[in-house]
């Protein structure tokens, strides 16, 4: 669905914290690289929300924290916040995370 989005809206960037975090040196030995792949997240998708252009973060988020981030950043930057939850029967979902990794 965020691909769709992306390819329907001329210049949304699409923010993949999975992607950043393995641009991270060792980023798999490290778990601080978690917290800063979101960090850098936050952070790309600040420069582009003042920019004037859409953000989609497509992200499985189990931290509220996150979430209310993400909002305040859209506020800060005068921008709308909508989050989209795609529900899936639990076997269904848990095949999901298997094929992700």
């Amino acid at each position: 669905m965020a691909r769709r989005y992306v390819d329907e809206h001329p210049l949304t960037l699409l923010v993949d914290i999975d992607g950043l975090r393995t641009q991270l040196g060792q980023w798999d030995r490290l778990e601080e690289s978690r917290t800063m792949a979101r960090q850098l997240a936050l952070e790309l998708a600040r420069a582009h929300l003042l920019s004037g252009h859409d953000v989609v973060v497509p992200q499985y988020v189990g931290r509220v924290e996150f979430i209310e981030r993400l909002d305040a950043l859209a506020l800060t930057c005068e921008a709308e916040f909508v989050e989209i939850v795609l529900v899936a029967e639990p076997t269904v979902a848990i095949e999901r995370f298997r094929r992700r990794r």
